[in-house]
C-alpha cells in the first residue's frame, strides 16, 4: 500500500482562478491535496516562470 495517496493537482491564474490548459506564461496558483493514511493535506503556491 503506497505511503500517500494523491487526490488532485491543479494550476491556475492567481487572479481568476481559472484552470490553465496547456503552457503556463506567466504566475500560476498551483494547488494540491494529498492524504497520508487518513490525514488529508492540502496546499497552495503561487509559482513565476
Amino acid at each position: 500500500e503506497p505511503l500517500a495517496r494523491l487526490q488532485y493537482v491543479s494550476c491556475a491564474d492567481p487572479q481568476t482562478l481559472q484552470e490553465i490548459e496547456g503552457a503556463v506564461s506567466g504566475r500560476a496558483l498551483l494547488s494540491m491535496a494529498v492524504y497520508l493514511g487518513k490525514t488529508r493535506l492540502i496546499d497552495n503556491l503561487v509559482v513565476e516562470p
